[in-house]
């Protein structure tokens, strides 16, 4: 798991952090916009708007990310579908 670098908080988005679970591949989060970008393994790629630092630092750390998605973020923040990045292709189960 990687950690966010505080100091670069302003940068337009962290790098892809992996997640270890069986719905999600990966997650990326900007500060300054608060905005949390979900990847999952069906091939989805869905953006979290006005989302808290500490739930997507919470997302990393839980025991089971599929479950914390389910309690804390979904149906819980506004979002909207994006198209899968190029990087994550050759991951998603598409």
């Amino acid at each position: 798991m990687s950690t966010i670098d505080h100091a670069q908080s302003d940068a337009p988005f962290t790098q892809w952090v992996p997640v270890d679970s069986s719905v999600l591949l990966a997650a990326r989060y900007t500060h300054a916009e608060r905005l949390l970008q979900l990847a999952f393994r069906s091939g989805r790629v869905y953006q979290y708007i006005q989302v808290p630092l500490r739930v997507f630092t919470d997302l990393l750390s839980a025991d089971s990310s599929g479950t914390y998605f389910n309690q804390n973020i979904r149906d819980h923040f506004p979002f909207t579908e994006l198209p899968p990045p190029d990087l994550l292709r050759p991951f998603l189960e598409i």
